[in-house]
């Protein structure tokens, strides 16, 4: 006789799945420690009985029954872990044979339970996976579909303002006889009473036409007006999936715990790039009102070009396989090492080609190449990235159509492959903004060649070339009616001085472990040794630095409890010192407190700062200063409530911040938060404004009223109005919003 009982429920229960020669009447479900299967997972050790009682336990056939003499248990292991328990009755003793064949067999059996279970998990991850992406597919063509009737809004206001501008022309006319006519007033008073009575008519046309004008300014209003509602509503439920997705994927591609294979690694890597890729351009489709103001910001760095040739290959040559396509990325030998400009909108643009560039090809490859351009086909020291692929190609007179807004070669194409028409018309918009362009080059039948056209350093003016649509005499429609708004001015930034030549006793030679150090980064050395004297008043160990890079080396060096720091800095200015510190692993938890004489907060706290103080200072606020650094100081474990109706949000957010010193709690609705407030204090909430019982305006009312409201990060998937922002800033100076760079 043989049985097998499985561990569940974390290994506190033992289920039977299988038997052989036994009666029905055997437990199906035992507890760890109950009975000798209990007995033998609670050991993890073989237990063995060799002269069994006539009646413990009887071996059934159809002929007859008796009774086993020797009974065998033994516990099958993995990482020390029980996972099964096999129990196994003979008429006789086990022989050597058949007891080696039971010890070679517990591995086997242990691998094999570890594989099914592994499968199980993978099917549940599948299943939800898949569920996501249709619900996904169906919000974008949702928004498809909503575009597309704003589209024909914008066209239908389109015609009436040019009514309008024809009415306004015949009202100017009308006023320019209605000045002849005074003129000719003095000559005769019986002309003048005929031109009173004209001029009276007029007046009551010009006020029907100023009426009709209102009308239409209401209409404009009201259409703006949805329109921003629209994408407030469609921000929130295409961007709260999508953050859980990346933040999910890109610890799965950390592989912090070593489980995952380089492959796999890669794979998740994909995803989150693909996936921030995605949530790009969905912030770009968006945020569109922010282009057409020309306020679309750059954030210009050094891009290795080999960084972004093995970038373009791991997220296409899958890709092109499943397509069965050659796919190659080649660099000249005359490249510089690196150019300058916005990585992520060169890779938002360049995603667009090549998955044009697949999307379009059935048969043969896909190439990039990266180059010098061509003399003559640019300015000198400019880089041609060329996209060529075999594919359907496209007809001369379709050249300049492809790059306007919604617009595909044909009909029949858009039908056969999909898509909106947005890709090459804001990938054309990028590049001209990077102060490049692209051209097109192409043979129906044959396939296309796409040429980005780059500035080696940016900030070169930007020419005509030879193969691209000339740049509009007049500026194209929009794609969404926005209200036009003059580009705000940049806040200029504090200036350069040189490093001080001073220097300030500090007790970097007095310390010893657990002191409590407060660093001062000040370039005043007045105020600096006002600071070193009231942090030593105050029985802390005081360090001293004149500049930002002499204030990051010590922070790295000596890991100090808290650090005051100004912003005006010679060198590395203060916002420069402290986004350095939140980038390593090894200074991010110190807390940073910025005394300056600049009035910058919301940067300040934005980048992560504890407080925020304007100088000149008092005492008072100096000593409240240092209860926040050593507040926000290492050694207490931190309670955080997370408030989210979205599972998977809430999942992502506890991956992100969760463990050692964070311990998370969790609410799905109001009602449960305010419950959890009640019961326990925290340090901090991490509340979405959306949730089923009540809004997140509500809910903080609610907490206000029942006492004290501890710190409170927004996270919300939507754009806040001027007016919500206002509101919101009574209970917190951190509001997120979920995008590319929320983690």
């Amino acid at each position: 006789m043989a049985a097998l009982y499985v561990t569940a429920e974390g290994g506190e229960l033992l289920q039977l799945r299988g038997s052989y020669g036994q009666h029905k009447s055997q437990p199906q479900q035992l507890r760890r420690g109950e009975g000798l299967v209990g007995q033998c997972a609670a050991q993890a050790a073989p237990l063995q009985l060799d002269t069994l009682p006539a009646d413990y336990i009887r071996i059934h056939s159809g002929t007859g029954e008796a009774a086993p003499t020797t009974l065998q248990l033994l516990p099958v292991m993995a990482r020390e872990q029980v996972l099964a328990v096999l129990e196994f009755g003979s008429f006789a003793p086990f022989t050597a044979a058949q007891q080696a064949l039971l010890d070679e067999l517990l591995p086997i059996v242990s691998l094999a339970l570890q594989n099914l279970q592994r499968a199980l998990r993978t099917r549940d991850l599948l299943e939800e996976s898949q569920s996501l992406t249709e619900e996904l597919q169906a919000s974008t063509e949702e928004l498809r579909v909503q575009q597309e009737e704003l589209r024909t809004t914008n066209e239908n206001l389109h015609a009436k303002s040019l009514l309008l501008e024809e009415q306004s022309a015949r009202l100017m006319a009308s006023e320019e006889e209605l000045r002849v006519q005074s003129d000719e007033l003095q000559a005769s008073n019986e002309e003048l009473r005929q031109r009173g009575a004209i001029l009276a008519e007029q007046k009551t046309t010009l006020e029907a036409l100023q009426l009709d004008t209102q009308q239409k300014a209401d209409e404009l209003a009201r259409a703006s007006q949805y329109k921003s509602e629209f994408l407030a509503n469609m921000s929130h439920e295409l961007r709260t999936p999508l953050n859980s997705l990346l933040i999910l994927s890109r610890g799965l591609a950390e592989n912090e715990d070593g489980h995952l294979s380089a492959d796999e690694v890669e794979s998740a890597t994909v995803i989150h790039e693909s996936g921030s890729n995605l949530l790009r351009l969905i912030n770009d489709i968006l945020d569109l009102s922010k282009v057409e103001a020309g306020k679309m910001e750059l954030l210009l760095e050094t891009l290795p070009l080999q960084t972004l040739s093995t970038s373009l290959v791991r997220n296409f040559r899958h890709v092109a396989r499943e397509r069965g396509l050659a796919f190659e990325v080649e660099l000249a030998p005359d490249l510089p090492e690196s150019i300058e400009t916005d990585s992520a909108k060169l890779d938002q643009i360049l995603n667009n080609l090549v998955s044009n560039a697949l999307k379009f090809t059935r048969h043969g490859s896909v190439t990039v190449r990266l180059a010098r351009a061509a003399t003559g086909a640019a300015r000198e020291g400019d880089v041609a990235i060329q996209v060529i692929d075999t594919g359907i190609g496209i007809a001369k007179d379709k050249f300049e159509k492809v790059f306007q807004a919604f617009e595909q070669v044909d009909g029949s194409t858009s039908r056969q492959f999909g898509g909106t028409g947005l890709g090459l018309s804001i990938a054309r918009g990028m590049a001209q903004l990077l102060g490049g362009d692209i051209r097109i080059d192409s043979t129906e039948g044959v396939g296309t060649t796409f040429t980005l056209l780059l500035p080696e350093k940016h900030g070169l003016p930007r020419v005509s070339l030879p193969g691209s649509p000339a740049p509009a005499a007049s500026p194209a429609a929009p794609l969404l009616a926005v209200p036009t708004v003059p580009p705000s001015v940049p806040s200029p930034k504090p200036a350069r001085v040189a490093a001080p030549s001073f220097d300030i006793p500090d007790d970097r030679h007095l310390l010893k472990a657990g002191d409590t150090v407060i660093l001062i980064v000040e370039d005043d050395p007045a105020f600096a040794r006002i600071l070193v004297d009231l942090v030593r008043r105050k029985g802390y160990r005081a360090l001293f630095a004149g500049d930002g890079e002499a204030g990051l080396s010590l922070a790295t060096q000596c890991r100090p409890t808290g650090i005051l720091l100004d912003v005006m800095l010679p060198g590395m200015d203060g916002f420069s010192v402290i986004e350095a510190l939140k980038a390593s692993q090894a200074t991010r938890h110190i807390p940073v407190h910025f005394i300056s004489a600049t009035e910058d907060h919301t940067r300040g706290l934005d980048l992560g700062a504890v407080g925020f103080l304007t100088k000149p200072v008092t005492r008072e606020a100096l000593g409240t200063a240092f209860e926040r650094l050593l507040h926000f100081a290492e050694g207490s474990t931190r309670q955080v409530l997370v408030v989210d109706d979205d599972a998977a949000s809430r999942l992502a957010v506890r991956k992100l911040v969760g463990g050692g010193q964070v311990q998370i709690s969790e609410a799905a609705n109001g009602r449960d938060a305010l419950a959890a407030l009640g019961q326990q204090a925290f340090d901090c909430v991490i509340l979405d404004l959306g949730m089923p019982d009540m809004n997140g305006f509500e809910f903080l009312e609610r907490a206000a009223a029942l006492g004290p409201v501890p710190p409170v990060v927004v996270y919300s998937g939507r754009d806040l109005s001027p007016e919500e922002t206002l509101k919101l800033r009574q209970y917190t100076d951190s509001i997120v919003i979920k995008g590319a760079r929320s983690p």
